[in-house]
């Protein structure tokens, strides 16, 4: 509920259709019925976006969340954790003297 609100106050979408749906509208129609044509058709478009990036998502959760590979991913993300400790231990910055 709360990010519709913060989507429906938000003055960018109010600039966003003020700037760019009038150039798509015909001057001798009711602009009224043509914005909410317009805007019911961002929103489908919109929407079906959102979805298929959530879907997509969810596909490559599962993919990972495969208990051997994610063995495989700790262990290489350890490993680089230690050498990039190792790494800054070894070429760490050294005040000069005053």
């Amino acid at each position: 509920m709360q990010g519709i609100a913060v989507n429906v106050l938000n003055p960018k979408a109010a600039l966003f259709f003020m700037a760019f749906l009038p150039q798509f509208m015909d001057p001798n129609a009711n602009p009224s019925t043509q914005a909410l044509v317009l805007g019911a058709v961002l929103f489908v478009i919109a929407l079906t976006i959102d979805v298929l990036y959530a879907l997509g998502a969810v596909a490559i959760g599962n993919r990972l969340a495969n208990t051997r590979r994610a063995t495989g991913q700790r262990r290489l993300l350890g490993a680089t954790y230690l050498t990039l400790a190792a790494v800054a231990a070894l070429t760490g910055h050294r005040p000069a003297s005053a």
